[in-house]
């Protein structure tokens, strides 16, 4: 039996909020409140409000007050950011391919971390819900904003099984477990494209593909160190050419007479910062 959500998109009769919308917010509040994966640590969920849009965790009272002066986003009849599953027309759960969208989906908004600045509400006076500040999302919230439209962009029109990012993230693990080199790997894109319908979206080469799902790394920091464990050149002895403990140069002899040539460091210690990483797991969790 498909589910017939219309009043998602009828807020205001005559000059009046609508009672079956009120009554279809606080049915949608309590069915998100009803999936422990919809719900963070402070007990918010999702705002899917025209200018929220998914991307920010509110209180259950701000999320309605949003929803009540703004109404829903566009096309969101399937709640699968509050612990729904994906429907089709006729009600019925799809599963397979479909969840993996969902779960790529997921990993870009891991990715994202807490702290992603998006585009929101500030200071909004209800009693006059027209007036409001929005702000710009800064860089890294654009970069976010692509790779969130990549992992839930059909590899090509009408294409229900694959994801522009799904598609990306499978060939590049076929190019690590199969050790392929990057001219076999872009051959093996011109191939797949010659097959795909016109209007596929797959990268031209690994170049662009690897630059597509960068955003989803973790980085790491280099940096050099003694050869006999004795220094760290970092922070205040960043700038340092030898160790103060043992005398060893920190830079290996440059060859010949080329004073272009960069230092390059006889160790080099990567450093992979905490943080960001427990952030990723409990986001993912």
């Amino acid at each position: 039996m498909s589910i017939d959500r219309r009043w998602m998109y009828i807020r205001i009769i005559g000059n009046e909020l609508s009672a079956e919308f009120r009554e279809g917010v606080e049915h949608f509040i309590n069915f998100a409140l009803g999936n422990a994966s919809a719900v963070n640590e402070n007990g918010h969920i999702r705002c899917p409000c025209v200018v929220c849009k998914n991307m920010r965790f509110r209180s259950t009272y701000t999320v309605a007050q949003h929803l009540y002066s703004k109404g829903f986003m566009k096309g969101y009849m399937n709640w699968t950011l509050h612990g729904e599953n994906f429907l089709i027309d006729e009600g019925t759960t799809v599963a397979g391919n479909v969840e993996s969208r969902s779960s790529y989906m997921d990993l870009v908004l891991d990715a994202a971390g807490p702290e992603i600045h998006v585009p929101t509400f500030v200071d909004v006076n209800f009693d006059n819900a027209d007036e409001y500040n929005e702000e710009v999302p800064n860089e890294r919230a654009t970069k976010f904003y692509k790779l969130l439209k990549d992992s839930d962009e059909p590899l090509w029109s009408g294409c229900d099984n694959h994801t522009r990012l799904s598609a990306v993230s499978q060939l590049l693990n076929l190019k690590s477990e199969f050790n392929l080199s990057e001219k076999c790997f872009d051959r093996m894109i011109l191939v797949i494209k010659s097959m795909l319908p016109k209007d596929e979206k797959l990268p031209e080469n690994y170049y662009r593909a690897k630059k597509m799902v960068n955003e989803l790394r973790l980085g790491f920091m280099k940096i050099d160190v003694c050869p006999n464990h004795c220094l760290l050149y970092y922070k205040e002895d960043a700038e340092k050419t030898c160790c103060d403990i043992c005398g060893h140069s920190r830079f290996k002899p440059s060859r010949g007479d080329n004073v272009k040539q960069k230092d390059v460091a006889h160790k080099v210690l990567r450093y992979f910062p905490l943080t960001p990483r427990l952030q990723r797991l409990y986001m993912s969790s």
